[in-house]
């Protein structure tokens, strides 16, 4: 399998490691440690102490499938929260699971028809040979 890592320095100077599956795009392990640990690991110290979160290790190696949506939301607002737990209970497709991002430019769009919400859907499938 083929996967990416990713090394960043937190505001509160920790140091995060993430590692990301390929073929999923998810991140599935995320270890973080201080500077001082970070510094003695990449000089040849073994086992160095951090804290660590797995996730996701059931979509490692299968293929993420993502599909544009679009929805008439009844909600006239511009909290992001209320649209985003809005969508969450009306825009449910069996097999799918909802990207309730509505932060770009044109997530949310008001015209004739109300509030257009503009989103994306994703799954993960077996991947193709």
């Amino acid at each position: 399998m083929k996967g990416s890592i990713t090394i960043s320095r937190y505001s509160t100077g920790e140091i995060a490691i993430r590692i990301f599956d390929e073929n999923s795009r998810s991140e599935f392990v995320s270890f973080e440690m201080t500077p001082h640990n970070f510094a003695v690991a990449v000089t040849g110290v073994a086992a160095v102490e951090g804290d660590f979160t797995v996730r996701g290790l059931a979509n490692i190696g299968l293929t993420r499938v993502n599909e544009d949506r679009s929805i008439v939301c009844p909600i006239e607002s511009y909290d992001k929260e209320k649209l985003a737990a809005w969508l969450l209970e009306n825009a449910r497709e069996d097999g799918w699971e909802i990207d309730t991002y509505l932060g770009s430019q044109n997530s949310v769009i008001r015209n004739e028809r109300g509030t257009v919400l503009n989103y994306r859907v994703f799954k993960f499938v077996e991947p193709t040979p």
